[in-house]
């Protein structure tokens, strides 16, 4: 079974802001940056402030806001973008984070829980939550502005308790810098419209990437192959605390471009990561035999 098709790929960031809220581009200047970096697709994210959609030939702009609650005396922070919302989302500093994830559903979005460790957020706080439908592995302005940008350990550790969700990279870019176009999602739909984007969301038809490419998995008899753009290293994380050929390394001075891992009698769950010669990386959602 192979989980991609031969169909084109399309570029998008789900997590950005502009001067609507504390962005530094304008979201008109937003778009175009975007545009001229080839990306196909965009949610602006502004903080509580529903950004409208809109659907182009070439460029589809998805409807969303990101809702935020900050405890600074527990040291826990929730943010949740709501994709393809149809309008705002009522937000005070007193409401349950569980409210903002139902008012994003009532809103006809899709819920996403962002920057679980930069927001130093618990795993038991995340398992409390019901209804979002997906995380984020990678933030890239929590990356090079706080120190705090990846998160494997976090959802992997949630997946092993039965929270398997798929896996966003995104760059939540403020400042247009260093975070701007940091990480992205690589995205097949047989509907380039904001419905047809938010299905293949929600079924996984998409990796995530700082750059590296994944070009195709299959899983045959429980043998899981992974064919990619060159790399240095290629990890199939697990469940399980220990498992032969996990990692699999190119020798020094060289790249590889697939690697295959079998399924062990401990393993429920199988996510693959790619590392290139320049420390990027990209990550595969989590694959069920």
């Amino acid at each position: 079974m192979k989980l991609f098709t031969d169909d084109r790929w399309y570029r998008g960031n789900l997590h950005t802001h502009t001067t609507v809220s504390d962005g530094r581009r304008t979201p008109e200047e937003t778009i175009a940056a975007y545009r001229a970096k080839g990306y196909d697709f965009l949610a602006i994210t502004d903080h509580r402030i529903f950004g409208a959609g809109r659907e182009e030939p070439d460029f589809v702009l998805i409807p969303g806001a990101e809702y935020d609650l900050n405890d600074f005396d527990r040291r826990e922070a929730f943010h949740i973008l709501g994709l393809g919302i149809r309008e705002n989302v009522t937000t005070r500093n007193d409401l349950p984070p569980q409210q903002l994830i139902d008012g994003i559903r009532a809103a006809g979005g899709m819920a996403v829980l962002a920057h679980p460790g930069w927001s130093l957020l618990e795993h038991a706080s995340a398992q409390a939550l019901t209804g979002y439908e997906a995380m984020e592995i990678y933030n890239g302005v929590s990356e090079f502005y706080s120190g705090r940008g990846y998160y494997g350990d976090f959802v992997d550790t949630l997946a092993s308790k039965g929270r398997v969700y798929p896996l966003l990279a995104n760059d939540d870019t403020h400042f247009y810098e260093l975070d701007f176009a940091s990480g992205w999602t690589m995205l097949q739909t047989d509907s380039f419209t904001i419905s047809g984007i938010l299905d293949s969301l929600r079924a996984g038809r998409y990796y995530s990437t700082q750059g590296p490419e994944i070009h195709q998995i299959t899983l045959e008899d429980g043998r899981l192959t992974v064919e990619t753009s060159p790399l240095t290293e290629i990890c199939f994380y697990s469940d399980a605390f220990y498992a032969e050929g996990r990692v699999v390394r190119a020798q020094e001075g060289e790249t590889l471009t697939t690697a295959s891992y079998q399924f062990g009698p401990l393993d429920h769950w199988v996510r693959i990561e790619g590392r290139d010669a320049s420390g990027k990386r990209c990550f595969s959602n989590y694959i069920i035999p």
